[in-house]
């Protein structure tokens, strides 16, 4: 598993529940942020492919309290021809050492002329395999 990066990310009221936990599916927004800035910054393949998310999933173990800032760690976990998973982790500010939450997604290569699946590029497998 290769780190990808780090962020940081404070938590804001409206991002709370009923119940004043973190609510469950603002961790997908911190999610695509965090993918954001690694297809922004890492992965400038300037339209040699796009990746969309297959398949999502997320584990919560401990829950966040406002007020609060988000450390979330992203992580190139495996891949295939045409997909590889990214896994996070989520860790809070005020207690580091605590996991609060982990998730894997799968992204798929897509041609962007024809919608349709492709091998990821070795540019990109480059990047995404580098060791720490």
């Amino acid at each position: 598993m290769n780190l990808l990066n780090v962020c940081r990310m404070p938590m804001r009221w409206v991002d709370l529940d009923a119940y004043n936990h973190l609510n469950h599916a603002v961790f997908f927004d911190f999610m695509t942020e965090a993918r954001s800035q690694l297809f922004k910054y890492l992965l400038n393949l300037q339209g040699m492919c796009q990746f969309v998310t297959a398949h999502v999933e997320c584990d919560y173990k401990f829950p966040y309290h406002y007020p609060d800032t988000i450390i979330l760690k992203q992580y190139f976990e495996s891949r295939s021809n045409s997909s590889f998973n990214l896994k996070y982790e989520f860790y809070s500010e005020k207690n580091s050492d605590v996991l609060c939450a982990q998730a894997v997604v799968r992204m798929v290569a897509v041609n962007p002329a024809s919608g349709r699946p492709m091998r990821i590029p070795a540019e990109a497998l480059a990047l995404l395999e580098k060791v720490d």
